[in-house]
């Protein structure tokens, strides 16, 4: 089917009779397809929520959709005045001229610009291009998104990273990627020094096994798999030898990402160094290895004298002098039985003391150890306000140096009141003991901190 556009003149006698007509006859069909395309193009860029631009060849603005002028803020008879230079901020008439000519032939890879709008605020673009030709005539078609929103999004990320590269590099912590398949690593400066690496260095999971001790590899390479295995977080500590001949200890940890086959494929995590903190650790280890000795010896000697004291005590009659003796005796034996277990290598470094359990009354417990604090303290008065618990099944020197340590804490913080009160009840087969004192207590922000180590 084709399009026929046709135009003639009628000719008349002398008497006014049409006699013949004189004429011609086009073929617009491509003519009426090129208005066609224009107006499916049109119907398209006006439903679009992106920005559509059809440039000429003069950098004149052909056509604008709705979207373009709601953003930009003109009407359709402002924007037939509209040229390139007064939207593009950046705007370079031979890189215009170069990128029409090079967009009839190829397409144009995406760019970011700055655009402005009619108000001269500014925004960042990003756009899509490509050569076009309407009615025998070329055009540069141009699709244009407003990145304001990825563009701050990829600047707080940036700030992120930043402040995470801080935290790490105060923190002396190395990041790194593993990739699986490879085995290719991709490591921070840090992360590399931890390993004796320079950062310019090439440093991959070959190069990171091949500095582990012997020892270790097979545990390292086991825990790796292990956490892949079971979707967990992978932590490892071991030692590594520098290029220099020193060894090091590093703790190491990361997780895996999988693909959607649920095959790990990335490893991502962090390395410290701790031969500082082993080396402490150490030397700890070697005190209380010495301190084990100076101690345990006065602490005999003096069981020994109280001993002997108690004898001679009660040989002369002085029977309350010798319970006495008898008490302070029975202390020596918790006080022997504490530095045992507290200076205990392995005990302390497992965070485990060995208990030892036994049937006891417990209210017969708390009286004993309420009568031995009373001595210590003639500002106070230790009030016992006991229900019937009967026998308990427990460590009774460990839950002795509790109560101790809750009372003699009530003494200490109440030093302007008098009574504090031992309260025991037997609640669901369980035996509540609490410590009441009427001093200045603890304020709410240390709440969360009541079982943390050293807390005041």
């Amino acid at each position: 089917m084709h399009w026929i556009q046709s135009e003639g003149r009628v000719y008349y006698d002398a008497s006014n009779r049409p006699i013949r007509m004189l004429g011609a006859i086009v073929d617009i069909t491509r003519q009426k397809n090129a208005e066609e395309e224009l107006k499916r193009f049109k119907f398209m860029a006006d439903n679009a929520s992106d920005i559509f631009i059809l440039m000429c060849e003069s950098s004149s603005l052909a056509y604008l959709n709705k979207e373009a002028l709601e953003q930009w803020g003109y009407n359709e008879e402002e924007s037939l005045n509209l040229k390139m230079r007064d939207i593009d901020v950046l705007y370079n008439k031979k890189a215009f001229d170069d990128t029409f000519a090079l967009a009839q032939k190829q397409t144009i890879p995406p760019f970011e610009t700055v655009y402005k709008r009619k108000d001269g605020s500014a925004y960042p673009v990003e756009i899509n291009m490509a050569g076009l030709v309407l009615a025998e005539k070329p055009y540069l078609f141009a699709v244009v998104r407003d990145i304001t929103e990825s563009k701050r999004a990829l600047e707080e990320q940036a700030k992120t990273n930043q402040r995470l590269e801080i935290a790490l590099e105060a923190g002396r912590l190395g990041s790194y990627e593993l990739e699986l398949a490879t085995g290719l690593m991709s490591c921070t400066p840090q992360c590399k020094a931890n390993y004796g690496v320079a950062s310019n260095e090439s440093f991959n999971f070959a190069d990171l096994l091949a500095v582990i001790l012997p020892t270790y590899r097979d545990y390292v390479q086991e825990r790796v798999e292990k956490a892949i295995n079971e979707h967990s977080v992978y932590s490892a500590e071991y030692q590594v030898k520098w290029p220099d001949g020193s060894v090091h200890w590093i703790n190491a940890s990361g997780k895996a990402s999988y693909d959607e086959n649920d095959k790990a494929v990335l490893i991502v995590g962090v390395t410290i160094d701790v031969t500082d903190q082993k080396l402490l650790q150490q030397q700890k280890d070697e005190f209380i290895g010495i301190a084990s000795h100076e101690l345990k010896t006065p602490v005999t000697s003096i069981k020994a004298y109280a001993q002997v004291l108690e004898r001679i005590l009660a040989k002369k009659g002085d029977t309350q002098e010798a319970a006495m003796i008898s008490k302070m005796d029975a202390q020596l034996n918790r006080l022997t039985s504490l530095i045992a277990d507290l200076l205990d290598v392995t005990k302390i470094n497992s965070g485990r003391l060995q208990f030892n359990y036994t049937s006891f009354d417990f209210n017969q417990l708390i009286a004993e150890v309420v009568e031995d604090l009373q001595r210590t303290t003639q500002k106070h008065t230790l009030m016992e306000d006991m229900q019937e618990t009967g026998q308990v099944y427990a460590d009774k020197e460990r839950i002795s140096q509790v109560l101790v340590n809750l009372i003699t804490n009530a003494i200490k913080y109440s030093p302007h009141t008098k009574n504090i009160i031992i309260h025991t009840r037997l609640v669901n087969d369980e035996v509540m003991v609490s410590v009441e004192d009427f001093g200045i207590g603890i304020s709410k922000e240390k709440h969360k901190r009541y079982l943390s180590n050293f807390t005041v």
